[in-house]
């Protein structure tokens, strides 16, 4: 479930591309602060689909639906947002949550079969009057010149040849029982996944790696393994 609820309406179609912003916020502004704030806002005035910082990220809209993000109706329809956050903070910090943000729109161009180029490569300020994204602009160049480092960044991530045999194979997908919830074990931690396109994009991931689905399982709760699951994973390090 995301914070928005579809508010601005569903795409009819894919999106054409990603639009890149930077939210003009101090070293203060991490996941707490927005997943605190964006509740309680007007989403009239203006949200993204993503917000990256430095400790996690925010998912404020699903993907299918549309966001209020650039001032422009036909980017506002046809563009995913991502917004990078800290950008009036630590420099090392907002190059840190660049380069996350690039790792995570990546997965979107290639589950959407988008080709990074400057037509789905845009930045806020190409939409409407903004100085936004205003740190990058202000790191990589202005127009072109920044759309053409992004698209450098996600076409490293995009055409990177994987080596196996550095991927964690222990993974999997598993339900309770009685629940609807599903959880990932990625080999070092479970997290509950919140969408169902993060199935569909983590399960194409490792079966284009190990060319078969990824396992899962359905716990029962007299049998309660996925609680020696998390017990397990958080268990002390042996040395």
């Amino acid at each position: 479930m995301s914070i928005f609820n579809g508010v601005a309406g569903r795409r009819a179609e894919k999106p054409l591309g990603v639009c890149y912003h930077n939210d003009a916020g101090g070293n203060s502004c991490n996941k707490a602060h927005y997943e605190n704030w964006l509740p309680g806002i007007n989403p009239a005035n203006g949200f993204a689909h993503l917000y990256v910082c430095s400790d996690g990220e925010v998912q404020a809209e699903d993907l299918d639906y549309k966001a209020w993000h650039c001032g422009n109706s036909y980017g506002n329809t046809n563009f995913i947002s991502v917004e990078i956050c800290q950008s009036m903070g630590d420099e090392a910090q907002f190059l840190k949550n660049e380069q996350r943000a690039f790792d995570l729109t990546a997965e979107w161009f290639k589950a959407y079969g988008l080709t990074p180029d400057r037509n789905t490569v845009r930045i806020h300020k190409q939409f409407s009057a903004t100085a936004c994204p205003h740190r990058s602009v202000e790191l990589h160049g202005d127009g072109t010149a920044l759309q053409d480092y992004i698209i450098s960044e996600l076409n490293k991530r995009i055409n990177a040849v994987v080596d196996v045999r550095e991927v964690n194979r222990m993974m999997c997908f598993y339900k309770v029982k009685g629940s609807n919830d599903v959880y990932w074990f990625n080999g070092k931690e479970v997290r509950k996944l919140t969408h169902p396109d993060q199935i569909v994009i983590l399960n194409r991931i490792y079966k284009d790696c190990y060319g078969k689905e990824m396992p899962s399982y359905i716990f029962e709760t007299s049998a309660p393994y996925h609680i020696r699951l998390i017990q397990a994973c958080n268990g002390a390090v042996q040395k």
